[in-house]
């Protein structure tokens, strides 16, 4: 069968299934992390509110673990409205998410904690103090199932986090430079831009999703 898709979320499907190994190389050079050994997470959601009313922040493109790292991804295509001149611009709740969930998971690393109620009730008052009195997610909904379950995975492998922006363009087509991100100040977030190149099947930006023949 053969599977034909379009836009961000499959370009990301296809790049970290299909195109792995070729990801973790532009990410952790020749002698990178062995893909069988990998965690990937697609379309991991965090509920679909933003702000600080909410505990909810919404959705990464995807979360990919190694034993290296942990690499928190946001996907963009040459046809995306998130261009600019040089650089891919992210909006303030792409860059909170990924400030949250390093917090989060810097904070259950340290140690880990049997259970989110657990976590939850330590950390409550040092998250708030970070995040302008966000609160966190109340014990038994599925926000907390959802997080409790990512992050106990996700200890199993390398401490370190990192924020990737994995950017698909056709051949020919300039590379944005930067990534422009501005999130709560106190709390720097750096992006790692991996350019990735996909054939559309027709002008409009179809491409084929499984395996080329």
């Amino acid at each position: 069968m053969k599977v034909i898709g379009y836009g961000e979320d499959g370009l990301t499907y296809r790049g970290l299934t299909q195109e792995l190994p070729d990801v973790l190389a532009a990410l952790e050079g020749p002698e990178h992390s062995k893909p069988a050994e990998c965690l990937l997470f697609f379309r991991p959601s965090f509920g679909r509110a933003g702000g600080f009313r909410s505990s909810q922040f919404g959705e990464f493109d995807a979360i990919l673990a190694t034993e290296r790292a942990v690499y928190l991804i946001e996907t963009k295509w040459d046809g995306s409205s998130s261009l600019g001149r040089d650089a891919v611009v992210l909006d303030f709740r792409q860059v909170l998410r990924h400030q949250i969930f390093e917090w989060m998971r810097k904070a259950w690393m340290e140690p880990c904690p049997p259970d989110w109620a657990t976590f939850a009730n330590d950390n409550q008052v040092p998250f708030a103090l970070a995040f302008q009195d966000k609160p966190m997610a109340p014990e038994g909904s599925r926000l907390a199932n959802n997080l409790g379950y990512i992050l106990k995975k996700l200890s199993d492998f390398a401490s370190k986090t990192k924020h990737v922006l994995l950017y698909f363009h056709r051949e020919g087509q300039a590379i944005p430079a930067t990534v422009q991100a501005v999130g709560i100040p106190g709390l720097p977030i750096q992006f790692e831009i991996i350019p990735r190149v996909y054939h559309p099947l027709n002008p409009g930006g179809y491409f084929e999703i499984s395996p080329l023949a």
